[in-house]
């Protein structure tokens, strides 16, 4: 039984234990309560609560042997999006943290745009935008991606851009002001991206991984064959009105972990309430340059707040460039292995960073028996 399987199996044993959450309304919108998982084996997305694009396609090809089908994305030469349309969006509980995990392969001509920030592949957006808010013009999207096979992850906060004091450092003057750029920096890392005219700006922080992931050369890396990605992200808290340098933004491919922020500030002070709620498949990139195509399986979307033991310092092994205007250090965690905590036969490290309860059902998910990777300085 693959991991995918078998996280869903023990649903009806952890859920009890560390998913008590009940449904809530979302602006008429009944948001999922628990691990939503998504094999994409029929197209009755509606019925999964899946809204806005539910025309995705599947494809008879899966990612392992017990799935039967993935969703396929394909580009025309020239065009934005897939010939599917659109994004897809499930909503969940309002949470400071969440886990995405799917299975993901690429045609053998997959090139992407060629540029340095596109193609977009999956969003995370929050609770302070509506159910349809685009993800490009918000108050806060986290993006999951790769460029040029390049694991990369990005925020961007532009409707929080202060446009009268552009980039001018408000850091330590006001929590009206934007984190992901245009208005300084409030964490460690560089101020982020700032762009735009007029009334209308746009910002963003990128954090790529150090090596590429997704390859096109066969072998352990090769971009045609299927691989594992998981990302976790962690809202930052505010304490009386002020970020703290707290959040977490984390992506592992197959096991390995490949880009580790932490201490970063994902929202100021002006929303302490703000939380996760909208998942998003949106593919898009400007004018793609051949006919290409990629699949997606297995998708796991853990929208809960399981964090037990603070994050902040734990093996930090030095920060290197970015790119983008973020910094990313590649090291694990002070678990010594870049599976989430995991040690040999599924236990929870008791050095990692998740609890004894929240390791076993985190290792259950990424599949028991799995060989700690080195940490990578």
């Amino acid at each position: 039984m693959n991991g995918f399987a078998r996280y869903r199996a023990m649903l009806p044993v952890l859920c009890p234990l560390v998913w008590a959450l009940s449904a809530t309304a979302l602006s008429g919108r009944t948001a999922h309560a628990q691990v939503i998982t998504e094999g994409f084996e029929d197209t009755a997305f509606e019925e999964r609560g899946w809204y806005d694009n539910t025309a995705i396609e599947i494809d008879p090809i899966g990612a392992t042997p017990e799935s039967t089908h993935s969703a396929v994305f394909r580009y025309l030469e020239g065009e934005d999006e897939p010939t599917s349309g659109s994004a897809m969006r499930i909503s969940f509980p309002p949470t400071r943290s969440v886990f995405v995990s799917y299975s993901v392969r690429y045609s053998p001509n997959w090139e992407g745009s060629n540029l340095d920030y596109h193609p977009h592949e999956f969003y995370l957006m929050t609770n302070v935008d509506g159910v349809f808010s685009p993800p490009a013009t918000s108050h806060l999207t986290v993006y999951i991606e790769q460029n040029e096979g390049v694991p990369l992850l990005i925020f961007q906060d532009s409707l929080n851009i202060d446009v009268d004091r552009l980039r001018e450092d408000l850091s330590t003057v006001t929590p009206e002001r934007a984190a992901a750029g245009c208005n300084g920096s409030s964490d460690r890392y560089a101020p982020g991206d700032c762009y735009g005219e007029g009334r209308n700006w746009r910002n963003g922080k990128f954090f790529f991984a150090d090596a590429p992931a997704f390859v096109d050369e066969p072998g352990p890396r090769y971009k045609a064959d299927w691989h594992r990605v998981d990302a976790f992200i962690q809202l930052n808290t505010v304490t009386d009105g002020v970020a703290d340098a707290n959040g977490v933004m984390r992506y592992w491919v197959d096991n390995e972990l490949m880009i580790n922020v932490r201490d970063v500030v994902l929202q100021t002070g002006e929303h302490p309430d703000m939380r996760f709620n909208q998942f998003l498949i949106g593919p898009y990139m400007a004018s793609s340059p051949v006919e290409q195509s990629f699949w997606i399986d297995d998708l796991v979307i853990d929208p809960t707040d399981r964090i037990s033991t603070p994050i902040s310092g734990e093996g930090d092994a030095g920060p290197s460039d970015g790119g983008g205007g973020g910094e990313v250090s590649g090291a694990a965690d002070a678990s010594a292995s870049g599976n989430g905590g995991c040690a040999a036969g599924g236990q929870a490290s008791s050095a990692g960073w998740l609890s004894a309860l929240v390791g076993i059902a985190w290792c259950a998910r990424r599949g028991a028996g799995l060989t700690p990777v080195p940490s990578r300085g």
